[in-house]
């Protein structure tokens, strides 16, 4: 179920709302296993990728404590790797962070309130076993409290980091570097102009999105310049997609689902990228799925700078696919 829309939205509200629905989905999918337990037993994986199995057994004690504990961690997470992207993307496009984080923080503490009371409903279906009359539902109330603490305290710590100076200082590195410029360097590392460029993506007829094209591909370059690499393969992944989909449009083919995975299967069934280039593709499927917060459990599965180049560089060369 989508996260309800708040009265007022900012013009991140769109990215920001699907990564938070993306945390809910994630949550409400692990739930549903939990759901099953006295009917199916469970099988599933923790954050931390161990296995968890019971079978047999009644949802009491040693089951029921891990239950207790087990969706913190994907919560806790998830907060944090969207705060912290949410801050990212402001320093990248020279916004003042504190507005988008008061929205994404809202956003948060919907799907934090909404995680507890589905964990206090599950644990008493499970307890009652058919019959919920039997026993008490368990209060939620600290467990909300002590996560939205985890939302102010991280702010605050990104606060602390001096991060307007930090904001003020990339603002101006990057106001320093005009398309002329960016589309310079571009050419003497992947052989494209913006003209070239822009006659590749003919195919793309809604100007608008052509200029959302050009301005992503740019920014997503000189993010992974500056050592942003997360948002840099965030915005990369975003530019592969939209031209996966712009050339389906323009081809009148109907993708089998209206998503990236999508797109990419479509494109292959119908032959419409070239031998060779289809393994690229699901490469940056992977870079791209690789963003999405339960993926990204530890600091070693974070993006890399060399991961974050080749997503930049597969644009240019996903182009030469079509």
């Amino acid at each position: 179920m989508k996260i309800n829309s708040l009265d007022k939205k900012t013009d991140l509200y769109s990215i920001t709302n699907r990564k938070v629905n993306e945390l809910d989905k994630t949550i409400s999918d692990k739930m549903m296993k939990w759901l099953f337990f006295n009917f199916t037993g469970l099988h599933i994986t923790d954050y931390y990728g161990k296995e968890i199995n019971y079978k047999g057994i009644k949802f009491d004690g040693s089951p029921r404590l891990v239950f207790w504990k087990y969706f913190d961690p994907f919560l806790e997470n998830g907060i944090i790797n969207i705060l912290d992207e949410t801050y990212q993307f402001c320093i990248s496009r020279n916004l003042d962070s504190k507005v988008y984080l008061q929205e994404v923080s809202n956003l948060l503490r919907i799907i934090i309130s909404k995680t507890y009371q589905s964990m206090s409903e599950t644990d008493h279906k499970l307890r009652g076993n058919g019959s919920p009359g039997t026993v008490s539902r368990r209060r939620v109330n600290s467990y909300i409290t002590t996560m939205y603490k985890v939302i102010d305290d991280h702010i605050k710590a990104v606060n602390l980091k001096g991060g307007d100076k930090t904001m003020t200082s990339n603002s101006k590195r990057f106001e320093s570097l005009k398309s002329p410029e960016i589309w310079k360097q571009i050419k003497e590392e992947y052989d494209f102009t913006k003209k070239t460029f822009g006659n590749r993506i003919s195919f793309v007829n809604d100007s608008n999105v052509r200029l959302v094209i050009f301005r992503d591909t740019e920014h997503a370059y000189i993010l992974e310049k500056y050592g942003f690499n997360k948002p840099a393969t965030v915005l990369a992944g975003g530019v592969i997609e939209e031209l996966l989909r712009q050339y389906l449009i323009y081809k009148g083919i109907k993708p089998s689902k209206d998503d990236f995975n999508g797109y990419i299967k479509t494109c292959k069934e119908k032959g419409l990228i070239r031998d060779g280039y289809s393994g690229l593709s699901d490469t940056y499927r992977y870079f791209r799925n690789f963003v999405h917060i339960s993926k990204e459990k530890t600091k070693k599965h974070a993006i890399s700078k060399g991961k974050a180049k080749g997503a930049v560089a597969a644009i240019f060369t996903i182009i030469d696919a079509f």
